[in-house]
C-alpha cells in the first residue's frame, strides 16, 4: 500500500478516500477500513491528517466504527492519541 502514498499525489490520495468514504456509507467493507487506516497513518504525521479525519467525521456510522477499531486495537493507539489532541 505505500506504494499507492509514494505514486500519488497528496490530492488524488484525498480523491480516493472521499471515494471509499461514499461508497461504504452503508456497511463499512474490510478493504475500506485498511484503506482508511492505511490513509492515516501514512499521513499522521503530517498537517493534511485532520482534514482527513474531519472527512471521516462527516460520516457517521464510518466515523463510529473506524474510532471503535482503533480504540480497541493497540497498534493504532498513536491515531487515537492524534485524534483526541484535535
Amino acid at each position: 500500500m505505500s506504494d499507492f502514498y509514494a505514486n500519488n499525489n497528496q490530492e488524488y490520495v484525498i480523491d480516493s478516500f472521499k471515494a471509499v468514504l461514499e461508497s461504504n456509507q452503508n456497511a463499512l467493507k474490510d478493504e475500506g477500513l485498511a484503506f482508511i487506516l492505511n490513509t492515516l497513518e501514512h499521513y499522521q504525521n503530517q498537517s493534511v491528517f485532520h482534514a482527513i479525519w474531519k472527512l471521516i467525521e462527516g460520516h457517521e456510522s464510518i466515523y463510529n466504527y473506524v474510532l471503535e477499531f482503533i480504540h480497541q486495537q493497540q497498534d493504532y493507539s498513536n491515531l487515537l492519541t492524534l485524534i483526541l489532541e484535535n
